[in-house]
This record gives C-alpha cells, structure tokens and sequence, in this order.
C-alpha cells in the first residue's frame, strides 16, 4: 500500500462508518457534496497526477471529521482548509505552528487540551508564556481609575492626542498630562453599566486568588510539562513579563478582557519573573526538551539562583543552555512604574543587590555552558538613576563562544580590555555588533575604537545607541532623534572598517537622510553578504525584540 493510499484509507473508512449510521432518508445536501469534499488530486515531484478520491464531507457527522486530519501532512491540511468553511475550521485545529500563553487558569487548562490531542502539535516549533501575574488585590476605587487603563505612559499619547515629543516634566506639560487623563476617564466611564463594572471587579479579585492557587496546585507546571512533552518539534520558547509582540499583548488583554485590566507586572516586582521562568525551564527539563532559541524578557535578576524548589538548578540550566542557538535576556526591575515613589538611595539599593547577585558569577557560568550559541543578546535593567551599572566581565565570564555571530549587549560597566578581547575572541565569527549604554570603567573610548576597528573581518553590521562614558568623563549620545547622528556614524564607520573618522560622516549630523543624496548608514555592509541565521534563511538588518534598545 503505497503513502498517499495509507493516507485515505482511514478518511473512507470513516466515510463508511458514518453512511452506515445514517438515516435512509434522502440527503438535502446532495447537491453540494461535489462542492464540499477533499481533493485528493495530488501531484508527486513529476508533476504526474496521483489518484483522486472524493469524501461527501457533508454526510459526515462533525466529531468524525479530524479523523481524516489525524492522517493529513501540512502542505495537505492547508489544502483542504481551503476547500470550505467546514474544513477551514476543523483544519485551524491543525497548524498550530505557535502557542500562546497567559497566567490564567481556563488558558492553562486549554494547553492540557493540546496536550493531548498528539495531531495539533506535531507541527508547533514555538511557545510563547506571558507571563504577567496580578499584584495585591487593590480597592474598588484603586482598580476603577486603573481599569483600562494603558501603561507605560508613552501609550497615553495615542488616547490623550498628546505630540509624542511633549514634555511631561514641565507645570504646563503635566497639566495637559492629568487634562488628557480625565478626558479618557470621562470616555472609559461611560462604556460599561455599573452592574458590569461591578462584575469585572469580582472577576478581578477572583483571578488574582485564583492565580495564588496555580501556584500551590503547581498546575502550570503540570500544563507546560505535558504540552512540552507533546510537542515533539518545539524550537522556540519565550517567558515575558510586560513586554512582547503587538499579538503577544494583545492575547493578554483578551484573555483578560472581563476583568477589564491587565495584570502587567507581577506579584512582587523584585522577584518578577522568577517563579514563572524556573516553572518553564523544569517542565523543559522533566519533558525532555532542549529548545534551540530562548527569549526570557523583563525579569528579576534574583532568577539567579543555585537552587528550585530546594533542589539543585544544574540538571535544568545544562538542559537548557546545551542545545541553544539563540539567547535573549531582558532584566529588569519592570521598566520604571513600580519605582514611582521611590527614593533614589532605594534604587541605589536595588541596583547593588543586583551587582551582588551577577558577582555570584552564576550568568556567566550558564552561559559557559552553551557552546552552541549563534545569538546572544543581553539588556541589563534600565532605570532613570545614575546607580552603578552591572560589570560586564561578571555576567560574561571568560567564555568563547566558537559559533557566535550576533552579540548584543546594553547598559554595562567595563574595562576596555576586558571588551577590547571580548570581541576579538569572536573575530573569526562575529557578524553583528550592538552596544547600548556601556560606561568604560577604565580606559578611554576612543581607545576602544582604535583597538577594535577594522579588526573584525567578519562584521557586517554595528549598531551603537544611547549614552557612552569613559573613565575620562568622555561622553558620547548616540540616540536615534530622526536626524544623522554624524558622530555615531562616523564611529560605526571606525569600528567597521578601522582608520581615522571621515569628515564626510561628521557634515552630516543634524540633517534629515531625506534632505541628503543616497544617504545610507555606514553600519551596513551588503546585506547579501550578511550571513545566515540558524535556521538557513539569510540574516536580515530589520529589528528584533531588543534592537529598539540594543
């Protein structure tokens, strides 16, 4: 019996067994069978035309339909689904190529679901967890003037027809700030009757006691191990908190809608993230998967840790990092709000209880222990005050990474020789370059430039952003502000191809690439000689999750 007919026999079988059940009586749809059944009429590589079978879908009853699915490759099932509106949606079942997951009991329990209905995931590489979990129940008052309400700030300015460049921190800014805020308020009031405000706010404090309740069940683990373990093709995982893809966040606010807020954080912003990542890389562990990308955005740095669950982390962590491709890590301490209020020598605090957790060297020796890394892409917290930034030498280490080609790293202190040998390790391998924020705590910057420039014959891109300082008090902003940074460029330039910086370069700041004949920015080489990614396909210049910062 050949493949394609190993694929139909069990579709006519079922077909059989559904006629057998049927009623004798004349079927009213006879005359849309012709309309409604699967084309079996498939080509082979030749082009020479296989066997066509016809299937009267219409005589079938519905729970005998993926049967037929159970049986189908993918290039078939997008076929069928094609075919009638019966199939598309019996099919949709079928390709999921990527999961989506919040913090919420009914999404949980739908991955048990999944689990175990082995046809929907044969084909899904990825998994996305938003991770946001509701703080402290807050009164009704409290959560009546937060409902609805967008954050971070920046949001407001597309409800409150604010320019996107006013100044907040001015008397008059502020006051077309809270003008703006009540004007939404005013609109948000009026959009939902008392008794189903009154009913999302029941909701509301029903999901937060049900979210503590997750956690004593251990249900997530329960859900994420036996999802995990039956995605035999997973490749992607991803554990967020706040931040994400537009369709990332928008499936938090939907699944989230009758509460009529998004948790956007977690319980304790201080341990934001921790609980919730160590859930994911366990249920990992225990199911035996090793993905080949991992993105792990806006956590506490206090997820480095020897010990889960009063067991050793070294089993999870080689798990985990062994396999890897790609790595991306945003810490944080959930971006600005939770810091609303607090003094500066508490930040100060925050920020030195974060230094004593990276001098742990735990970071660096996870790291040392994907070897396989292609992608490597750090973002330190980022906070307003001037507290010391986390030393680079202590969540790196001394680690070589034979295979890297894109590194990315913001907000750091380090010695210019310690970065100076960093990159040249990599010369033989590294692709693209991004440096945000990073404070030299001995040397100069321009010794930096001189010592690196040219001397990477495999780079293909630099991106320099944000602030840099040296140990001389040298300042460098390379923020993006809509015009050339001819500063920026000309240094992108230095650390591309080596040798002094082009005036040309220089002459250009301040002005619009518009207004400039064939403007191009010289941190791009040809994109065709870029490289390549780690699944095959050509490395491309456009953004990724962090290249907003890094």
């Amino acid at each position: 019996m050949g493949r394609r007919d190993a694929h139909i026999s069990p579709a006519h079988a079922a077909w059989t067994a559904a006629k057998a059940r049927a009623s004798q009586q004349p079927s009213t749809r006879l005359q849309q069978q012709q309309d409604t059944s699967i084309d079996r009429n498939v080509r082979n590589r030749s082009g020479q035309t296989q066997e066509q079978h016809g299937i009267p879908l219409l005589d079938l009853p519905p729970e005998l339909l993926p049967l037929i699915f159970d049986y189908l490759d993918k290039s078939t099932i997008y076929n069928a689904r094609t075919t009638c509106k019966v199939l598309a949606k019996v099919g949709a079942e079928y390709i999921l190529d990527s999961i989506h997951a919040v913090y919420k009991r009914d999404n949980l329990e739908e991955l048990l679901e999944i689990a175990r209905k082995p046809a929907m995931v044969k084909f899904t590489h990825t998994f996305w967890f938003q991770a946001d979990r509701f703080g402290p129940a807050m009164t009704f008052p409290e959560w009546d003037l937060e409902r609805e309400d967008l954050k971070p700030w920046n949001e407001y300015n597309i409800y409150h027809e604010l320019p996107l460049d006013h100044d907040y921190e001015t008397s008059a800014g502020r006051r077309a700030f809270d003008n703006a805020r009540k004007r939404f308020a005013k609109r948000k009031k009026g959009k939902h009757s008392k008794a189903a405000i009154a009913e999302a706010y029941e909701q509301y404090k029903a999901t937060i006691a049900d979210q503590d309740s997750i956690v004593d069940e251990r249900l997530d683990h329960q859900c994420f191990y036996e999802l995990f373990a039956a995605c035999s093709n997973l490749t992607d995982v991803a554990v967020s908190i706040g931040h994400g893809t537009s369709g990332y966040i928008d499936k938090g606010r939907k699944a989230y809608k009758n509460i009529m807020m998004h948790p956007y954080g977690d319980i304790d912003y201080r341990d934001q993230g921790v609980h919730q990542f160590w859930t994911v890389v366990e249920a990992l562990h225990h199911a035996k998967r090793q993905p080949r990308r991992f993105f792990l955005g806006d956590v506490s740095y206090r997820m480095l840790r020897h010990t889960w669950r009063d067991a050793p982390v070294d089993p999870l962590v080689e798990n985990l990092m062994q396999n890897l491709r790609e790595l991306r890590i945003g810490f944080s301490i959930y971006d600005d709000e939770p810091l609303a209020g607090v003094h500066l020598h508490e930040v100060t605090a925050l920020r030195t209880e974060s230094n004593e957790f990276y001098r742990r060297g735990l970071l660096a020796k996870w790291l040392g222990s994907a070897q396989n890394l292609r992608v490597l892409k750090i973002r330190m917290w980022h906070t307003e005050f001037r507290a010391p930034y986390a030393r680079m030498e202590d969540a790196l280490g001394t680690t070589t990474w034979p295979k890297l080609r894109e590194l990315g790293l913001s907000e750091f202190a380090v010695a210019e020789d310690y970065l100076v040998d960093l990159l040249l390790r990599h010369k033989d391998s590294l692709r693209r370059l991004s440096l945000s924020d990073i404070h030299l705590s001995s040397g100069a910057l321009d010794g930096f430039v001189d010592r690196v420039g040219g001397k990477l014959p495999k780079l293909r891109k630099v991106k320099l952003r944000n602030h840099f300082r040296d140990s001389f008090n040298t300042e460098m902003e390379f923020a993006d502000e809509g015009t050339v940074n001819g500063e920026r460029d000309a240094t992108e330039y230095q650390l591309l191809r080596g040798g002094d910086p082009l005036d040309s370069w220089l002459e250009n700041d301040g002005m619009f690439p518009e207004d400039l004949d064939s403007y191009e920015p010289p941190s791009r080489l040809d994109e065709s000689d870029a490289g390549y990614t780690t699944d095959g396909s050509e490395v491309s210049y456009g953004s990724d999750d962090f290249d907003d910062t890094i």
